[in-house]
């Protein structure tokens, strides 16, 4: 359907029902997202912030004369709400990802325990996190955590993590 077609398809008689207008409206607002928004909130979700930055960028752009940077318009977006959620789960990856590459660094030029329990920690919680739901890679991960992670296993952030992947190993 074109762009056309689609608003007139939630056009309706504002004489006839309010109730029905109001619904048609927010599920114009909700539902029918332009493309770019729309890019934005599909990447929103994913964990690549390469292309969620790129998303974000797509939008259309306006200069910050206070910050000296172009930003997403938020005027232009159909939710700009998406957009400030979009912007700041991209920084937030950020910041883990150099929090990452920072112990990664530190874990390279040391051997011990906390470096085990660190990549152990990790590949556990990557394959929770995992949209396929690999029931054997979450069950290795999950043996090797136990094995590695004996020392702190019994911390609650640990139980937690344990009986998560217990539930997922059993679906």
């Amino acid at each position: 359907a074109t762009a056309g077609g689609v608003a007139a398809a939630f056009h309706v008689e504002g004489q006839l029902d309010g109730e029905l207008v109001a619904l048609a409206e927010d599920v114009k607002r909700h539902a029918l997202l332009p493309a770019a928004d729309a890019k934005v909130a599909l990447r929103l979700v994913e964990r690549d912030v390469d292309k969620l930055w790129e998303a974000i960028h797509a939008l259309p752009l306006t200069f910050d004369p206070v910050r000296g940077i172009s930003k997403p318009e938020l005027a232009q977006a159909v939710e700009p709400a998406l957009v400030d959620d979009a912007i700041r789960r991209a920084q937030a990856m950020n910041n883990i990802a150099k929090t990452e590459g920072g112990l990664a660094k530190l874990y390279a030029e040391t051997d011990s325990p906390e470096e085990d329990n660190f990549y152990a920690t990790k590949t556990l919680r990557a394959s929770l996190a995992d949209p396929s739901c690999d029931p054997d890679a979450v069950k290795g991960a999950l043996e090797e955590f136990l094995r590695v992670c004996a020392f702190s296993g019994s911390s609650p952030v640990a139980q937690a993590l344990i009986d998560q992947a217990g539930l997922l190993c059993s679906l």
